[in-house]
């Protein structure tokens, strides 16, 4: 028989499977044989007066930094998990999860801060006004255009405010030693038992390099990045705010019910006499 590890590094190329890897290698490495294409990719293109973004419109680009896995369900609400670039890195990303869990679209691009709000204003918008869970730990610019576009479903949390010595409501999360273990484990649960959620091979590919150091801390192996990894974290922390929707019938599909029913109720007339 073909060794595991032998098969995953020299056949697919999956190098992160070997080591102290958090994530279940296993499974990612089937998930990622059954991988398919994005649906699209491209970007927003908008009109912006300096105070609000309007006329969005998805672009269809294959060069484009956004990937839709899932295009938007009015049935269902989303969350969308933003890390901004900082300690290192120069990687803007938003992952966006159904109120199922499951990943439909990935942002990740080299961009300024601004246009970073702008493009998640509109992916937001796009995902049925979406709440967005954006990092602040580095960059409050984003959640502050935000703001000023008009957005507010933004994940709150609760800080001490030491100047007016009580607790006040604030947009944005902030990963600090507490947190961050603390998403991070949830995010190594849900891969395990919800591989099937995850549809993006660079998010996927990104998990199988992340991995425990000698001290026993989370993160990216050298040479890699943890981008996608964190924005999958804080986004499912963001779904814990998220109002889900319950699922209405289509049209069409109330009608064929009403038909059905009908139908049976005139059976049971016809066989009552």
């Amino acid at each position: 028989d073909t060794d595991p590890y032998y098969y995953n590094v020299y056949c697919l190329g999956q190098w992160g499977v070997l080591g102290n890897t958090v994530f279940d290698a296993n499974r990612i490495s089937k998930r990622m044989q059954e991988l398919v294409l994005p649906q699209m990719r491209g970007f927003f293109d908008y009109r912006y007066d300096g105070m609000h973004i309007t006329n969005i419109h998805f672009v269809e680009d294959d060069n484009g930094f956004i990937s839709i896995y899932r295009k938007p369900d009015e049935r269902f609400n989303y969350c969308i998990g933003g890390d901004t670039a900082g300690e290192g890195s120069d990687w803007f990303v938003g992952q966006v999860l159904s109120q199922e869990g499951e990943q439909v679209a990935v942002l990740r691009h080299q961009m300024d801060s601004d246009l970073y709000a702008k493009q998640i204003y509109c992916l937001g918008k796009y995902y049925n006004n979406a709440l967005l869970a954006i990092e602040t730990n580095f960059d409050l610019h984003p959640i502050k255009e935000l703001q000023r576009f008009g957005y507010y479903h933004m994940y709150i949390r609760e800080v001490n405010d030491t100047a007016l010595k009580k607790y006040r409501k604030t947009y944005g999360f902030v990963t600090n030693g507490q947190t961050r273990p603390m998403i991070l484990n949830h995010l190594i649960e849900v891969v395990r038992e919800n591989t099937e959620f995850f549809n993006d091979r660079p998010s996927l590919e990104e998990m199988l390099t992340f991995v425990r150091n000698e001290k026993g801390r989370m993160e990216a192996k050298n040479g890699a990045h943890d981008d996608l990894v964190m924005a999958l974290a804080i986004g499912y922390e963001g779904m814990s705010q998220l109002k889900m929707r319950k699922p209405k019938q289509k049209k069409e599909d109330l009608a064929r019910f009403t038909d059905e029913y009908q139908d049976r109720k005139d059976d049971l007339a016809n066989y009552w006499g």
